[in-house]
């Protein structure tokens, strides 16, 4: 990767880990909630084409788009074009067929995707090897093996739930209202179906103070929820691409990969670096890599960011309180504390937004609403702990 890599490629890496990482950083400093997420769409949104585009448009796309010189000769074609139409008409001639003027601007815009996809090769390959590692890293975090086990029927149930109501409602609205392509459809419905990246540690006081063991059925519930949001990406992945789909959809794997390695012993040094590492570099450069190819000012739709922002949080717990619910034998408020943890999605649904933005599997439109529904459930962690906290009191009163 890095011997066939170009001196502007390279530098594009560095400067898109380097600057997200110090965003995070920063507003980790500062207190601010999902640090790790909110920091690298800051730095996705200076370095792309959103601030970075605009001031120095040909530094952005040196540097991250790609295809710089293919623009220069499309502009060329036009400005020739309208020469050639100005010079047919004071002549009195007939100008150029409109069909051939609309194959030749074609054939240029062609060129420029073409280029800019092969000058993004390494950003997608980086983006593929940072999902990989931050799903498999969840593995850091991952609650401890207990003397219970999870019940197998209530772990589907939950899990089932939690990813099909919120990721059955995203397909429909993607196809109904926003009338994407069944593909597009597909990867918005697996980014807001997959389960949590990792339950924190008030999830799993109140998931096990709602009854026995409820830490680890909500970890099982969360991986059943990730498997079927997985499934769904790499199916639309393959859909799009073909093979190559499904080799781009095996960085999601890592999360599988992740639930192989035993749960942590708490307050290692180890452990608590590579959670560092995650939080501080990793997650932001993943934000980055999907911040960097959308355009806020030109890509925001209201309607699919609040449709994606709704599902993402309150969808996914709607579903696995059905899914606890529907098995009867559940006091309500406690099944209510149970699985305020399935909202915890933030990090994998960014993964999946990151691997399908970067492989143009999504728009950019539909990929900053599944962005800005990341960054929702990141930032609102305080207020679900704090209802979290107002369910245990109640549930005891």
């Amino acid at each position: 990767m890095l011997g066939a890599m170009s001196q502007p490629a390279f530098f594009s890496l560095v400067l898109l880990l380097v600057v997200s990482a110090g965003w995070a950083v920063l507003l980790r400093w500062a207190r601010c909630p999902g640090f790790s997420v909110v920091g690298g769409v800051a730095a996705g949104l200076l370095l792309g084409p959103t601030i970075l585009g605009r001031v120095a448009p040909d530094l952005h796309d040196a540097l991250f788009a790609g295809g710089l010189q293919e623009q220069r000769e499309l502009r060329q074609i036009v400005s020739r074009q309208g020469a050639d139409r100005l010079a047919a008409a004071a002549a009195g001639l007939a100008a150029e067929p409109p069909a051939e003027v609309a194959e030749e601007l074609a054939a240029a815009r062609d060129r420029i995707r073409d280029a800019q996809w092969v000058h993004q090769r390494s950003q997608r390959l980086l983006t593929a090897v940072l999902v990989a590692v931050a799903l498999a890293g969840a593995a850091t975090m991952a609650v401890p093996r207990g003397d219970r086990a999870p019940s197998i029927v209530g772990t589907l149930s939950i899990g089932g739930w939690s990813a099909a109501l919120p990721g059955g409602l995203a397909w429909l609205a993607a196809r109904g209202l926003w009338d994407a392509e069944p593909v597009d459809a597909a990867l918005v419905a697996g980014a807001v179906a997959i389960g949590p990246w990792a339950l924190a540690a008030i999830d799993r006081r109140g998931a096990d103070e709602a009854e026995a063991g409820g830490a680890a059925t909500m970890q099982a519930a969360g991986r059943c929820a990730t498997v079927l949001g997985i499934g769904l990406a790499a199916a639309a992945l393959y859909g799009r691409h073909g093979l190559a789909g499904l080799l781009w959809s095996m960085a999601l794997v890592g999360a599988v990969v992740g639930w192989l390695f035993p749960a942590p012993a708490p307050g290692g040094r180890l452990v608590a670096g590579v959670r560092g590492i995650l939080r501080n570099v990793i997650v932001p450069a993943i934000a980055a890599t999907v911040a960097i190819r959308v355009d806020l000012l030109k890509d925001l739709a209201l309607w699919p960011v609040l449709v994606i922002m709704l599902l993402s949080g309150d969808g996914r717990w709607l579903g696995a309180f059905a899914g606890a619910q529907i098995l009867g034998g559940r006091p309500v408020v406690r099944t209510m504390r149970l699985v305020m943890g399935s909202m915890a999605a933030g990090t994998t649904q960014l993964a999946v937004t990151a691997i399908a933005v970067c492989t143009w599997s999504i728009g950019p439109g539909l990929g900053l609403a599944l962005l800005l529904g990341a960054v929702l459930i990141e930032v609102t962690t305080p207020v679900r702990q704090w209802v979290g906290k107002k369910i245990d009191r109640g549930g005891r009163n």
